[in-house]
């Protein structure tokens, strides 16, 4: 009988031994796994840093480099032609260092407004792309869509159009 129990005990101190070997190797593999989920973390966000790095376009550079030359040949410096502008300093930095990735068309006019030149003007030389766009937003309204509210841009100065909206499928009339 005290065979019995030595086997016993024995095949218990396996059993509770092979339990705590499965239970490391479960450890090991969920510590891996974190590992391997940090390392494509890592991987990510250095994407995304040489991303940044790289978005500054042909265009944002052109517009830059031509808003620069504007300003100094008036002798401004930033903070003066950024007083002027209506726009805060460090917006008007980031402007000019081509940091700022989307310029809105109002801020485009302010600048030009207080070079006292047209929009076109600003941009006519360095990037004709944006000058169309520009004045194919200047030429378009902007409608809401009763139905889901999505807004539509639509030409103008066409008087009364039919508009079909895009997700929808809602057709409306209205003055352009």
């Amino acid at each position: 009988m005290a065979r019995y129990d030595a086997i016993a005990r024995q095949e218990e101190i396996a059993r509770q031994e092979e339990i705590a070997r499965s239970r490391d190797e479960a450890l090991q593999w969920q510590e891996w796994r974190k590992e391997i989920a940090r390392q494509k973390i890592a991987r990510q966000r250095a994407i995304a840093r040489q991303q940044a790095s790289l978005s500054k376009t042909k265009t944002q550079r052109l517009v830059a480099k031509r808003l620069c030359a504007l300003r100094e040949k008036r002798r401004l410096s930033q903070e003066a032609f950024a007083s002027k502008a209506g726009l805060s300093l460090k917006y008007y930095q980031r402007i000019e260092a081509a940091d700022k990735r989307d310029l809105r068309l109002s801020t485009l006019q302010k600048i030009a407004k207080a070079h006292h030149i047209e929009l076109f003007q600003l941009l006519g030389a360095t990037a004709p792309h944006l000058l169309a766009s520009a004045t194919q937003l200047l030429a378009s309204a902007i409608f809401s869509c009763p139905n889901c509210a999505q807004q539509l841009r639509v030409p103008s100065g066409h008087g009364r159009i039919r508009i079909t909206c895009r997700m929808c499928g809602n057709v409306f009339e209205k003055s352009t």
